[in-house]
Formats: C-alpha cells, structure tokens, sequence
C-alpha cells in the first residue's frame, strides 16, 4: 500500500470538496494534526480510511489509483 499516494488523493478530494482539514477532522472526529499527517502519507488504519471516504463521498476503493491532478493554473 502506498501512503504517500493514498495521502495525496485524501489531500485532493478533501480540497476539492471544500474542505479545510480541521473540518474533515470535526466531521470524522479526528485531530487536525492526524489528518495532516495523514496526507503526508503517514500510515492509517482501514477504519480511518473508510471514514475519510465517507466524509468526502468518495469510493473507498479508489484511494490507490494514481489521480491525475493537473499542473496547470
């Protein structure tokens, strides 16, 4: 399991839904810092991850796949 790649998708979702972490972290009651931590590709549980994915209506199962995320602004 790559975390660093699962961190950069949770950072790209969350940042597309809106969210700033400290909301992700009130949502799925989680510390700020855990979710930063997280995203810089630290690992977490499949627990965690779910709950992540639930928060930002994301499919579970796509944490894995490599997100294209444009360069271009």
């Amino acid at each position: 399991m790559n975390y660093e790649e699962i961190g950069n998708n949770i950072r790209f979702f969350r940042q597309r839904t809106g969210l700033k972490q400290n909301e992700l972290s009130d949502i799925i009651d989680m510390s700020p810092q855990h979710i930063s931590h997280i995203e810089s590709g630290q690992p977490l549980s499949l627990t965690t991850l779910v709950q992540i994915a639930n928060a930002l209506r994301v499919d579970a199962n796509c944490w894995n796949w490599k997100v294209v995320i444009s360069k271009k602004h």
